[in-house]
């Protein structure tokens, strides 16, 4: 069966956890700085959208978007990890559905 903590160890687990969140959050605010935006997208409220994290996938992209536009995803956003060079410029296309 459960037991409940003593009082005094739920004390000290709250305030644990509530120093893990602050600490969290704020890395994530740190985090969200080194993001950078190359080009806004156009999508409306029923659009379909697609978040993907790439690394290393310039030879695959063109199976990637042709098996989710099939699929009926309409708009893509890529966060791309920089590990290589050749992926930025991959990515910056004309085609209006990336982003």
């Amino acid at each position: 069966m459960f037991t409940p903590l003593p009082i005094a160890q739920d004390r000290w687990f709250d305030f644990r956890m509530r120093w893990k969140r602050r600490r969290l959050r704020a890395r994530a605010i740190l985090k969200a700085r080194e993001l950078r935006l190359l080009r806004r997208g156009r999508w409306g409220r029923g659009d379909i959208l697609l978040f993907c994290t790439l690394r290393n996938e310039a030879e695959r992209i063109d199976w990637f978007l042709q098996h989710y536009r099939r699929l009926g995803v309409q708009h893509f956003i890529f966060i791309d990890i920089p590990c290589s060079p050749q992926n930025p410029k991959f990515l910056v296309c004309d085609d209006p559905e990336v982003v």
